[in-house]
């Protein structure tokens, strides 16, 4: 029971951090246009779902890259 709570608890987890990774890239995207007002909203669209997806691609493969950063390392460093 517990471990069913844990798993759920990590998942949750998991989804905050996306969720809130994507509103930091949100919030840096509109920053950036509220300082200049020539961009058009075409350029803040194409800006903000590039980043969007380029953001939610490495934070949903972090376990994966996380996994090959450590297997890397470990052949480098072995004697």
């Amino acid at each position: 029971m517990e471990s069913r709570v844990a798993t759920k608890l990590g998942e949750n987890i998991k989804l905050f951090r996306v969720v809130s990774i994507f509103f930091l890239l949100l919030g840096l995207c509109m920053a950036s246009w509220s300082i200049n007002e020539s961009y058009s909203r075409t350029h803040l669209l194409i800006v903000t779902v590039i980043g969007a997806v380029a953001t939610c691609s490495v934070t949903l493969n972090l376990n994966t890259s996380w996994a090959a950063s450590e297997s890397f390392t470990c052949r480098v460093t072995a004697p």
